[in-house]
């Protein structure tokens, strides 16, 4: 009985805690010094993990740069997946 209460409240600590992200993900402005892990689906190979510099332009393969300071999360996706979509399919 304690195996599972105690599994109970990890699963419930990392459901709140993955609440908690998705609510600062919307809002949080990227800036520099942000390290971006960049996962492309069915393209293990533009998989990237990416400090923010100073100047808040990172450079991706197949799009070039892109400015992301005071950008959201979510912008960042949007920006990095519409661009993509021209060269990897159903990016």
């Amino acid at each position: 009985m304690k195996k599972k209460v105690f599994f109970g409240s990890v699963f419930l600590l990392l459901v709140i805690a993955n609440a908690v992200a998705l609510a600062a993900e919307s809002t949080y402005q990227i800036g520099p010094g942000d390290v971006l892990e960049i996962s492309v689906w069915k393209d293990e190979s533009l998989t990237r993990q990416l400090v923010v510099p100073p100047d808040g332009i990172m450079s991706f393969p197949l799009i070039g740069d892109l400015d992301v300071k005071f950008m959201t999360v979510t912008d960042v996706r949007k920006a990095i997946t519409k661009k993509l979509s021209e060269y990897v399919p159903d990016a």
